[in-house]
């Protein structure tokens, strides 16, 4: 949902921002500036949706941005924001993507999509050599909700892998996720309960999740109410007390609903960052990924010479390893949902922003931790190796 300020609005704050003592807190956040946009996504209006980095097997500066077209498809771009391939193939929305998926004896990247056309889970595996998408789902997965957002999860306690689905009204659905024997994956479904204990319900609509692998946590963002919960994600894991992250500034939290993306920085230590996006004023907010989650920070996304801000975001994700000279130090990626060229209103795309200009602005900074690399989740050779099982496909 993009939110849009009417000109007497705006006027409005302004006028008291300038004559009370309120204080404007839009213009005292702190900013990180994008150096790379990507291509606009083919479909106008609220298309761009969500986005996932993957990551090259052996080769970081290869590595891509795959970003969804509500309206169209499926992109994927390279690390200067050019368009590689666009796949026309239904209206897709959530992505994410995880590494070392056992298929047909290879190890591979997985990367599964929620459908809002067919109502159903799109998993692709990514070629390493062209960098391009492969539709390998067995069958049009359709879950027993209307998809709205979609995230993975691998549990380190049994290796299975899992995709996790949202709707509108509070409802999650866990898919186990695996091989059917003929090159292709199916999924069974593992668990599903309501964000309300009460059942389904609108004033809980969820699009933005994540999962974190390694403790076992999933995070779910109540969007327009602007609250951030979190529960375990293991399938048989209770789900009966959900624990509130954050809520509204309004209610004594730091979120500005909506609240849409969310994605976690890890460290080796098992520490890092949770973040989020807020659609409401087009800020980004930060939190310890251990313990309670305790807030951190709130920034914003600023444009550069040749790259405007980002304003009105869908979706963020987040990756720790060195990529390339303009990437150092790791590269966060942020969907811009009022995406200008050259002053003009344009179709929506995602702006890369280098990790380390978000750490530098935090109060104390945040870390850096370059080592740290996600394709080494799930690999058969020992986490410390240091070159990263190939993938095949």
């Amino acid at each position: 949902m993009k939110i849009n300020l009417t000109p007497l609005t705006t006027l409005l704050i302004l006028f008291v921002c300038a004559f009370t003592n309120m204080a404007c807190t839009a213009a005292q956040e702190p900013t990180a500036t994008a150096v790379v946009e990507t291509a606009p996504v083919h479909g106008d209006g609220d298309a761009g949706d969500d986005l996932c980095i993957w990551l090259h097997p052996t080769d970081p500066s290869l590595s891509t941005v795959i970003g969804t077209d509500s309206k169209f498809g499926i992109a994927v771009y390279d690390l200067t924001g050019k368009e590689l391939f666009y796949h026309a193939d239904g209206a897709k929305g959530m992505v994410d993507v995880r590494y070392n998926f056992p298929l047909e004896a290879q190890r591979v990247a997985i990367v599964a999509a929620g459908d809002k056309e067919s109502n159903s889970i799109t998993l692709y595996t990514v070629n390493p050599e062209t960098r391009d998408l492969l539709d390998v789902s067995a069958r049009e997965i359709e879950p027993g909700l209307t998809i709205y957002g979609t995230c993975l999860y691998r549990s380190e306690q049994t290796g299975d892998y899992y995709a996790i689905v949202t709707s509108q009204k509070g409802e999650v659905e866990q898919w186990h996720i695996f091989d059917n024997g003929t090159g292709k994956v199916d999924a069974e479904l593992a668990r599903r309960f309501t964000l309300n204990p009460e059942g389904p319900d609108p004033d809980y609509k969820i699009e933005g999740c994540v999962a974190d692998d390694e403790l076992a946590r999933l995070y779910l963002a109540q969007e327009v109410a602007g609250r951030i919960w979190r529960v375990g994600a293991e399938p048989s894991e209770s789900v009966e007390k959900p624990f509130l992250v954050d809520q509204p500034k309004a209610d004594g939290g730091h979120t500005v609903a909506d609240v849409e993306g969310l994605t976690i920085y890890y460290k080796r230590d098992g520490t890092g960052y949770l973040l989020a996006s807020n659609q409401g004023n087009y800020t980004y907010t930060v939190y310890a990924r251990e313990g309670d989650n305790k807030y951190l920070m709130t920034f914003k996304v600023t444009g550069s010479d040749s790259v405007d801000a980002a304003t009105s975001d869908d979706s963020i994700d987040v990756v720790p390893i060195h990529l390339n000279d303009t990437f150092p130090k790791g590269l966060l990626v942020v969907e811009d949902g009022k995406n200008t060229n050259g002053g003009k209103a344009a179709h929506d795309n995602y702006k890369l922003v280098p990790w380390e200009a978000v750490a530098a602005i935090g109060s104390p900074a945040l870390d850096v931790d370059t080592a740290w690399d996600p394709r080494k989740v799930g690999a058969k050779e020992d986490s410390t190796s240091d070159t990263p099982e190939q993938e095949g496909r």
